[in-house]
């Protein structure tokens, strides 16, 4: 599969990441859910592609406030192993 433009992603939990909006609207409007992907080690010989199952952007994301340049994509399979380490986010009080 040829890649054509790509997003930095940061796993949150075993099938979520996070990343900013902006980037994910940048792709072209024409491209649908199918033709999204998460891949791991995109340089790396070993890469492990990931067909994305929902993406949902943050409801106050107007395209130029960069406070709600949020976006989070669910992988159709899970990103990590169960207990193996994804990034610690901080709780509410």
């Amino acid at each position: 599969r040829a890649i054509t433009f790509g997003c930095t992603l940061t796993i949150v939990s075993e099938y979520w990441t996070i990343t900013v909006a902006s980037c994910i609207e940048a792709i072209e409007e024409g491209d649908s859910l199918d033709s999204f992907v998460m891949m791991r080690g995109f340089k790396e010989q070993d890469q492990n592609i990931y067909p994305v199952a929902e993406v949902m952007i943050h409801p106050q994301y107007q395209g130029v406030n960069v406070t709600f340049d949020l976006a989070a994509l669910k992988s159709e399979g899970r990103l990590v192993k169960e207990g193996n380490l994804v990034l610690k986010l901080p709780s509410l009080v």
